[in-house]
């Protein structure tokens, strides 16, 4: 791998990939470098060490890629996008070709058939594409028209590649009950970092607003494909395995995006379950570690006596130090 293309990828600002020498999969780790590019230090180390490379596409490269598998299908892509022929081109270790075209727009990838073209695959948001000057089989990707001649993505497909991704306007029916978290959880692009709490908010309220746990989990599932960076199906399955439950004062707490000041539940919610204003003339009876405790359970527990097991697994507390403040709640009939 030569320093000048090396600097080439660098000053587009490629996020770029170690690949194991004589293969196209990447390592494990590459999925980090979705949203954050590797120093250059670390990309001449890899190459030293014989690695080959790839480029992370999508919006932090700004880089989408038509990957044409069969030869076949590449008069049919040129006839309906005629700019191939004018872009920067890869040519593949196997002979196929890479189209490299530049956008700073959040385009999904598609696999398989595109265009409703067999064989060919837009490589953008979540993927990666091995990059020139790589080695499969003693034989190296190269470009046949060079980087410096890449063009902007074709305008007229621009539409189409966005709208997939938007806000699903076509939710299934479900109720909400007044609350307005739900709806500001369901329009939000989560991003990583958020998207736990996010999503677990939104299912155990989709719950708690009467929906069922089944139609609750086809509304979260529809949300987190429409994010940029969806969770996959393992990660998504520990969202709703969590146990506890939540309340307003819970989700404001997470959630600073929610603004609760239209919300018509809030009032009612907080009546309902607060155990702070449920047992507002017993508060000057309980200890500071009781106290301290009702907030706790406010928030997580909807305002449900935990037993001493439960409390002490929640917030990491030593079992019988968990007991005593359970007991003690207990006999002083906070309820």
């Amino acid at each position: 791998m030569t320093n000048k293309i090396l600097q080439e990828y660098s000053d587009r600002g490629f996020s770029v990939i170690p690949i194991p020498k004589n293969s196209k999969i990447s390592v494990d780790f590459w999925r980090r470098n979705q949203f954050q590019r590797a120093c250059d230090l670390d990309v001449l180390s890899w190459t030293r060490q014989g690695f080959n490379l790839g480029i992370v596409t999508g919006q932090l490269s700004r880089l989408v890629v038509f990957d044409v598998d069969n030869l076949g299908s590449l008069q049919e892509l040129q006839r309906q996008i005629p700019e191939i022929e004018q872009t920067a081109t890869v040519k593949t270790a196997s002979g196929k070709f890479h189209y490299y075209f530049e956008s700073d727009l959040l385009i999904r990838t598609v696999k398989g058939s595109y265009l409703g073209i067999p064989d060919v695959e837009r490589i953008a948001e979540g993927a990666y594409a091995v990059c020139p000057e790589s080695i499969i089989d003693d034989r190296a990707y190269r470009f046949i028209r060079p980087l410096a001649e890449i063009l902007p993505y074709p305008p007229r497909l621009i539409e189409e590649s966005t709208a997939q991704r938007l806000y699903p306007q076509n939710l299934p029916y479900h109720h909400i009950d007044g609350r307005s978290c739900i709806s500001q959880i369901e329009q939000k692009e989560l991003m990583p970092g958020e998207r736990n709490n996010s999503l677990h908010m939104l299912y155990r309220l989709l719950i708690k607003a009467r929906n069922t746990s089944k139609h609750a989990r086809e509304i979260v599932w529809i949300k987190n494909q429409s994010l940029r960076y969806p969770k996959s199906q393992k990660e998504l399955r520990k969202v709703w395995k969590k146990d506890y439950r939540i309340n307003c004062q819970g989700v404001r707490s997470c959630l600073d995006f929610v603004n609760c000041d239209d919300c018509r539940y809030n009032e009612r919610e907080e009546k309902m379950f607060s155990l702070r204003v449920r047992n507002q003339s017993k508060l000057l009876t309980l200890t500071t570690t009781e106290r301290s405790a009702i907030p706790l359970i406010d928030s997580f527990l909807d305002g449900k006596i935990p037993t001493a097991s439960q409390y002490s697994k929640r917030f990491n507390v030593d079992w019988r130090t968990s007991k005593k403040i359970i007991n003690g709640l207990k006999n002083k009939g906070i309820v």
